[in-house]
């Protein structure tokens, strides 16, 4: 066998069994190909008819596991719902396919072959027991949900490299202790690290370009202070209920959008270098112990204060972020 030549795993029966639960839901009698069971399986649990058998014999089963020899991709679907503990993957793995692991809450790996670039969409989407501390330096491409409700994965940072973190990543990761993120990150997509409860980013790489909605939701060790100047927009919803306690908004920031910053319980001071063209009316509400917003315009040139915030005083023609 030649040396480039790439082995895809994929589990038969897993595929088999996923494929008959969607059946025995829809009461249909389609056949599917791997790619078309994407769609069909949303509204699929784990206690559905096939998926149950599947996942009882893969507990129960003493048979050992062994991956194939010269392995480099494991395919879409190749042991998802497999609930038995899997043996470490081959350090020639380059891929991870569409939902490889999805659901695999007896694996417990702690590490992932270095020679690793891409995760796909969920791959391990519902793995509970999943406690990385590190991912592999040439890792460039994260899947959306890839690592949502692993509530195990404790990594401490994220490769150079990585320009994106996609919708979902790390949606229910409560044991991620992130203090900084790679400085090549552009984007922050929507629910990226919704729930993290212990984020704790101190700042945000200088050349980011966007935040989407419901990126740092309920985020309550987040300890961002100010954003970069690289920022125009403040999305609707994106630092609901974190834990910020201080925030200065560069003059880059034109617009902040509804709910941006709502219920931040222990947001006490805001602090504009420059004049937004809009702030919603409701960008701050919520921020119950907002005390003192400060602002380098006069009374009037932005509409809809105090933005939500009732207890707050504005400080009008400030100076003092200027200087």
């Amino acid at each position: 066998m030649s040396d480039t030549t790439r082995k895809v795993y994929v589990n038969e029966s897993s595929l088999e069994a996923i494929a008959d639960a969607i059946r025995e839901k829809t009461g249909g009698t389609n056949t599917y190909k791997p790619a078309q069971m994407g769609p069909a399986i949303e509204g699929i649990s784990q206690d559905d008819g096939s998926l149950k058998t599947l996942i009882e014999r893969d507990t129960t089963s003493t048979a050992p596991f062994a991956w194939p020899d010269g392995l480099r991709i494991v395919g879409r679907y190749a042991c998802a719902y497999m609930y038995k503990a899997l043996p470490p993957l081959p350090e020639d793995v380059t891929v991870i396919g569409e939902r490889a692991f999805y659901g695999c809450n007896g694996l417990d790996w702690t590490s992932l072959p270095e020679g690793l670039t891409t995760i796909g969409i969920y791959a391990f989407n519902g793995c509970s027991e999943l406690a990385l501390t590190s991912l592999p330096a040439g890792l460039t491409l994260i899947g959306e949900s890839a690592f949502n409700g692993c509530s195990k994965l404790a990594l401490t940072s994220l490769p150079e490299g990585l320009t994106t973190i996609n919708t979902s990543t790390f949606d229910g990761c409560t044991s991620l202790a992130l203090t900084s993120l790679p400085s090549s990150i552009r984007t922050i997509n929507t629910n990226a690290f919704k729930g993290c409860s212990n984020l704790a980013l101190t700042s945000l790489p200088t050349g980011i370009l966007q935040i989407n909605s419901y990126a740092f939701q309920n985020c309550t060790s987040l300890a961002l202070t100010t954003l970069p100047d690289s920022v125009t927009q403040v999305n609707s919803y994106t630092f609901v209920n974190s834990g910020l306690t201080s925030m200065t908004i560069p003059a880059s920031v034109t617009r902040i959008y509804y709910y941006a910053f709502a219920n931040c319980a222990n947001l006490a001071d805001v602090t504009f270098i420059g004049k937004p063209t809009t702030i919603d009316s409701a960008a701050f509400k919520g921020c119950t112990n907002l005390q003192t917003i400060r602002v380098p315009w006069s009374q009037g040139q932005v509409s809809g204060a105090p933005w939500g915030a009732t207890n707050a005083t504005i400080e009008y023609d400030y100076t003092g972020g200027n200087e």
